[in-house]
């Protein structure tokens, strides 16, 4: 179990040193697990990048990023997909179920090829309740809606009971009644599995949701937010 991610001077840089991209800019942040912190930005302002890097599918091109008190650049690739699979689980804008497979099947995807010490199809069953879908289990994606089908991404990140939940615009193909009633989601499943989540978004009403909110431009933060019991408190 991972309590915290700290990233220490995170700078990634795309392109040939003559025709350099600055994606981030010199990042320093802690995230810890009993948070739902939301991270804003217009586009290009590196949020997606920065969610990239803390999730481990890209590596900066300065700087060192801790899961607790270990250094991840340290570990070997099979190591670091290990960690990945385990402890942290994905959304993304574009819901990625496979077609063929139906709600229970796609939920179930990140462990076909794993052993548990659960059982499988009943924790996918409690997680498709968890998420308002236990009358769509054998339903296939092209039968559900679009926020249905957030709420199964939603489930099949949280199979293999990770310790962090990485966010990226999972509202933005959705209505605003519907993001609202996922980013709520959200925030229960954070109550019930005490896990971290990091949430990318472009709307700022839903990030004042969150227990934080980070805001990014050109590849810096220029905001660090901190919500607690509807007071506001901003870190300089």
């Amino acid at each position: 179990m991972y309590k915290q991610i700290q990233l220490n001077g995170i700078t990634k840089t795309y392109g040939k040193q003559n025709v350099k991209t600055v994606a981030l800019n010199d990042i320093s942040i802690r995230l810890h697990k009993n948070n739902l912190t939301s991270i804003v930005g217009s586009s290009g302002s590196g949020k997606s990048t920065l969610l990239s890097i803390v999730g481990t599918l890209e590596k900066p091109t300065k700087g060192t990023v801790y899961y607790d008190e270990k250094n991840i650049s340290e570990i070997r690739a099979n190591q670091l997909s290990e960690l990945r699979n385990i402890h942290i689980g994905f959304i993304f804008q574009q819901f990625h179920l496979l077609p063929a497979l139906t709600a229970i099947e796609n939920v179930l995807a990140p462990l076909f090829h794993r052993k548990t010490s659960y059982n499988k199809n009943t924790k996918a069953k409690e997680l498709l309740e968890l998420v308002g879908l236990s009358d769509k289990l054998h339903a296939l994606p092209s039968q559900l809606s679009g926020g249905q089908q957030q709420r199964v991404a939603i489930a099949r990140a949280l199979i293999a009971e990770p310790d962090w939940i990485l966010a990226d615009e999972p509202t933005g193909n959705l209505d605003t009644e519907t993001s609202e009633k996922i980013i709520a989601l959200l925030m229960e499943i954070k109550q019930q599995t005490a896990c971290g989540i990091l949430l990318v978004t472009h709307d700022i009403a839903l990030s004042r949701q969150a227990d934080r909110i980070i805001e990014m431009k050109d590849g810096q933060i220029i905001a660090d937010t901190r919500i607690n019991n509807n007071l506001v408190q901003t870190n300089d």
